[in-house]
């Protein structure tokens, strides 16, 4: 298994790193990337050859402090251009099965995630591990705590089998939430009547419970074991947001959509939203599509 670890040299891609490592198999081989970002500086030609010198040389640096640690590092990339332009041609030339990238979040409009991290996001083929080090809560507790947020969706079950392929769950406590429908939310006439009321509440906990079994068996399919199962009601981001404050985890995995290329604002995805107000690391898995040519 190939994994693209995106170097900054601030700390932020060191401390995700640290933080997705306790849920890496043994067999992954991990390449590490660091776009030089010409901006409005000069391009002549001596000028980016000396840039890439020098940051192979970090590169170096930074695979040499890798191996010292255990890691097994395959290649090293230093293109020019664009931070998450270049991290993206990257993965679409490669078969990577995960990228890590750290965050450096400033909260500006109520949006905590980077630019670049976000584009890599909004846009990668491939599941995303975040982590943020501002504002990170390191638990302790003799197991990592891993939550995985889910709906009634085949995005939703996509995650869980390819969160399965990627990361090991052996030693982990693993738990499940699910937010169901508030009916409280309904227009005030249909709630006049509260037999047909408390039928839909049935109703809702019902599915709840049906989304919660299956996802249940599809993860233990998998070689996961659900220790906590938890249905929660109401909006599903503001439900999420609580409970994760109230129980922080090591690692969140979410399913995306993946809607390729919309804004921020046009978005509307709960995993996008969480990941922009969460400093929890989390994982974003797109729903399977094809890699484009790089």
């Amino acid at each position: 298994m190939k994994i693209l670890y995106c170097a900054d040299f601030e700390g932020a891609s060191e401390y995700s790193l640290e933080k997705v490592r306790p849920f890496l198999k043994d067999d992954c081989v991990i390449d590490i990337i660091s776009v030089i970002e010409t901006g409005v500086w000069p391009v002549f030609q001596e000028f980016p050859e000396k840039l890439k010198e020098s940051r192979k040389q970090r590169l170096q640096a930074v695979k040499s402090q890798l191996e010292g640690k255990g890691f097994k590092v395959g290649e090293t990339h230093c293109p020019l251009g664009n931070a998450g332009d270049g991290i993206l041609q990257r993965i679409y030339s490669d078969d990577y099965s995960l990228v890590v990238t750290g965050s450096r979040r400033r909260a500006v409009l109520g949006v905590r995630l980077g630019s670049t991290s976000r584009k890599i996001v909004e846009k990668s083929p491939v599941p995303i591990f975040v982590a943020c080090r501002t504002g990170g809560i390191t638990l302790q507790s003799p197991a990592p705590k891993v939550l995985f947020a889910v709906d009634d969706t085949e995005n939703s079950y996509n995650s869980i089998r390819t969160a399965a392929s990627i990361f090991n769950f052996e030693s982990t406590a693993n738990e499940i939430v699910y937010v169901k429908s508030d009916i409280e939310v309904l227009p005030p006439e249909i709630q006049v009547d509260r037999e047909w009321m408390a039928k839909i509440a049935l109703i809702a906990q019902e599915h709840a419970e049906e989304v919660i079994a299956k996802t249940t068996e599809l993860a233990e399919e998998n070689g996961i074991k659900i220790g906590s199962k938890v249905v929660l009601e109401g909006f599903p981001v503001d439900e999420i947001l609580k409970y994760l404050n109230k129980n922080p985890k090591d690692l969140i995995i979410m399913g995306s959509h993946g809607r390729e290329g919309l804004s921020s604002l046009l978005l509307g995805s709960v995993s996008r939203a969480i990941l922009d107000n969460i400093c929890q690391p989390i994982v974003i898995i797109p729903v399977k599509r094809q890699k484009r040519i790089a």
